[in-house]
Order: structure tokens, then C-alpha cells, then sequence
């Protein structure tokens, strides 16, 4: 039961404001949906009032009853509480108390900051919301129509969004395509570096192998060093000496023969004319003796002359020739033999230093190529780094497009779902306003 408070019997009423302003402003503020007269509750006594006001008065303890039901749905009770703890009751009864005890002192109603604060309260007890959070609602509401006002192009805003995002997709998947292409090219790279590595490890072993030779070869030059090559290197320069010699030598014999030859022309010159006779008698003899006389003194080659007394000077000519001749095949003979045994040295000592310049110019060739696949390597080595800078930017790039794809389909999404509510909401006020 709600404690009422009594007022003593010896308590004068104030005069100051007449009971049917008030009765009247609480009616009206509860919606009382018939009109009462303010003569009525004047007089309250007379019979044409009595109904009216009673009529009132009924629909005030029907609105209460019906509110302490509510209440009683609300707020359940336990076994330890009574209604006199009952949250709302306790709000109203201070309210009443306030009220009261302000009307007391000043005559006048409750200001209204103190009924703010008193329906505050009951809105927090009943889980409404306060007057604070309804004036937020409303400036919520009135953000929402702006930004539904600005979004009333949603749909040209939704066919950029897809347009961009198109574009973004091709440009994802070229990245995409130029990664790939870019792996197929460091693969290849990586393949021509293991084979460049394979043929460093072959030139290397390569090296050894002719770095084992060369120093077998030194080796071998030490020892022979040291079996007497000196001796044979100073006997290499006397029979290179003596052979220059010889052939100085040869070019002064035959300077000589051609100055015999030259001075045997002249002779043949002064017997060209029986030269003819003596050809003619030559080709007549049939001996086999006489026919390799007559070919090794070569007599029918010159016949300028005429006057040739061959009793007088043929025999002597012949003679000449024949004891230059032999004298001249001893001394080639002599000459080539020497050349022989020089020209086989030479060639042994050739053959060696050939062998030693082979070796070096394998060495020359193996360290240009060792060179070359270094300068392979740095520049591989070089050429990783970018590489792998560019393909690092381009998956940035790709995640920066996926990135800003995301977020224009988050815009898209979050858009979509506020003009969905928009329109729920828009919907479920009409079907309002028709009910």
C-alpha cells in the first residue's frame, strides 16, 4: 500500500492558487481524452458536475491501476520487499514530498530543472531513456537525414566504387602477371648461375690439374737444370752461332756462283756460236756415259755467238765446271748436315718452350675465364638485391591495392546496410502512420 501522507486538522488552506489549474493541467497532461469544464470543478457539489468530474476521477484510478500493473510486470518482488520499496513508488512519493514541501514555502509548483531531474529518474528506474539521450537521439536523427540527403546519389557513388574496383582487380592481376613473369626470369637466372657454378668448379678443377702439370714440368726443368741443360743451352747458342756463320758463309758462295755463273755467261757469250755445232754433236751421242756428261754440263742452253772455237776453249770450260761443281756439293753437303743437327735442337728446344707457353697461355686463359665468372657472380649478386627490391615493391603495391579494394567494399557494404535501415525504418513510420 503507498504511504499518504494526512494533513493536521488545524492546517489552513493556502488560497493563493485555485485546485481546477492544476486539476485541469494534470488532466491535460495525461491525455484525458474528454473535456472538462473549469466551472465543473469549481463546484464540484452541484448535480449537473458531479457526473463529469466523477467520469474524470474514474479514468484517473483506471490510468493508476493500470500503471501499478505495469509496474508490478516491471519490477517483480521477492519475499524480503514490500511496496514501499518499490523503485517508482519511492520516486513518486519523493517527488510528492518536493513538491509538497516547495508548494509550502513558496505557494508555486515544482520548477522545471526539479521535475527534469525527478523524470530523469524515473526514465533511468524504468529503463527509458533520459531527456539528454532523446535530445542526442534527435541530433542522431537529424545527422542521418543530412547524410541520407547527401548519399541520395548512392547510386552513381556505388557504380565509381565498382568501377574502381574493377580497375583495381586489373591492376592486381597485371602485378600479378609481371610477378610471374619476373619469377620465370630470376629461375632462369638461378639455372644460368648453377651452371656458371658448374663450370667455375670444372675451370677450377681444371686449374689444379694444370698447376700439377706445371709444376711437374718446372720440376722436371730443375732437374734438368741440374743434369747439365746450361751446357747444352751454351752448346744450343756455339751451334747457333756457328750456323749463322754458315749461312753467312752460304750467302757469300753464293754470291760467288752467281759470279762465276755471271762470268760463265759471258764465256758461253764468246762460244755461242759453236755452242750450236756442239749441241748437234752432243744429241748425236748415244753412250749412256756420255749423255750424263753432256746433261750435268748442261751444254744446250746458251748459244749467242758465232765464232765458237770449241778445239780451244770447250775442254778448259769443262774442266772448271766440273771441279767447281764438286768442290760446291762437299760444301752444301757439309752445310746441311750442320743445319740438320742444329734444326733438329731447335726444334726439341721449341718444342719445349712451346710446351711452357701452351701451359701459361692455359693458365692466362683459366684465370679470364675464373675472372669472367666472378664478374658473372657480382653482377648476379648485384642484379638479387634489385630484383628482389622489385618484386618487394610490387607486392606492396598489390597489397595496397588489395588494401584500398577492401576498404571501397567495406564502404560499399556499409553503405548498402544504412540505406537498408534507412528504408526499414522509413517503411516501418509509414505502416506507423497508417496504423
Amino acid at each position: 500500500m503507498r504511504r499518504n501522507r494526512s494533513l493536521p486538522p488545524n492546517k489552513q488552506r493556502q488560497t493563493t492558487v485555485s485546485i481546477p489549474t492544476p486539476m485541469m493541467r494534470i488532466l491535460r497532461t495525461l491525455n484525458y481524452p474528454h473535456a472538462l469544464s473549469r466551472q465543473y470543478l469549481a463546484t464540484p457539489g452541484a448535480a449537473h458536475a458531479w457526473p463529469s468530474i466523477l467520469g474524470a476521477l474514474n479514468w484517473l484510478r483506471e490510468l493508476v491501476l493500470e500503471v501499478d500493473e505495469k509496474l508490478e510486470q516491471i519490477h517483480p518482488f521477492d519475499d524480503e520487499q514490500t511496496r514501499s520499496e518499490e523503485p517508482i513508488g519511492r520516486a513518486f512519493h519523493e517527488m510528492h514530498i518536493a513538491a509538497y514541501q516547495h508548494y509550502r514555502s513558496s505557494g508555486s509548483e515544482l520548477p522545471p530543472h526539479i521535475l527534469q531531474e525527478f523524470g530523469d529518474q524515473v526514465n533511468c528506474i524504468l529503463n527509458c531513456p533520459s531527456s539528454e539521450e532523446w535530445r542526442q537521439t534527435e541530433e542522431r536523427l537529424k545527422q542521418l537525414e543530412l547524410q541520407l540527403t547527401s548519399y541520395a546519389d548512392g547510386d552513381n557513388q556505388l557504380a565509381e566504387f565498382k568501377a574502381q574496383l574493377t580497375e583495381l582487380d586489373s591492376a592486381v592481376h597485371a602485378r600479378t602477371q609481371e610477378i610471374k613473369h619476373v619469377e620465370a626470369q630470376l629461375q632462369s637466372l638461378r639455372t644460368e648461375l648453377d651452371e656458371a657454378k658448374k663450370t667455375e668448379a670444372d675451370q677450377i678443377r681444371t686449374n689444379k690439374d694444370l698447376k700439377k702439370r706445371l709444376n711437374a714440368i718446372k720440376e722436371r726443368l730443375r732437374e734438368q737444370a741440374k743434369a747439365g741443360v746450361g751446357a747444352q743451352i751454351q752448346e744450343y747458342q756455339m751451334l747457333k752461332e756457328r750456323y749463322e756463320s754458315r749461312i753467312k758463309a752460304k750467302g757469300e758462295l753464293q754470291e760467288e756462283v752467281e759470279q762465276m755463273e755471271l762470268a760463265l755467261s759471258r764465256r758461253e757469250g764468246r762460244i755461242a756460236p759453236a755452242l750450236d755445232d756442239y749441241n748437234r754433236l752432243v744429241g748425236t751421242i748415244r753412250a749412256a756415259d756420255y749423255e750424263e756428261i753432256a746433261k750435268g754440263c748442261d751444254l744446250k742452253i746458251q748459244t749467242y755467238r758465232m765464232g765458237f772455237d770449241i778445239t780451244k776453249e770447250l775442254p778448259s770450260l769443262i774442266d772448271e765446271v766440273t771441279v767447281f761443281r764438286e768442290h760446291a756439293r762437299n760444301c752444301v753437303t757439309q752445310v746441311e748436315q750442320q743445319c740438320t743437327v742444329l734444326t733438329r735442337r731447335i726444334t726439341e728446344t721449341c718444342e719445349l718452350i712451346q710446351n711452357l707457353e701452351t701451359v701459361e697461355q692455359l693458365m692466362r686463359i683459366t684465370s679470364a675465364k675464373a675472372a669472367f665468372l666472378d664478374g658473372i657472380e657480382k653482377k648476379a649478386v648485384a642484379f638479387i638485391p634489385i630484383f628482389r627490391n622489385f618484386v618487394a615493391s610490387l607486392e606492396l603495391q598489390r597489397r595496397a591495392a588489395e588494401d584500398r579494394a577492401n576498404m571501397f567494399r567495406d564502404c560499399i557494404r556499409t553503405f548498402t546496410e544504412r540505406m537498408e535501415k534507412k528504408i526499414d525504418k522509413v517503411l516501418n513510420d509509414a505502416e506507423i502512420e497508417n496504423n
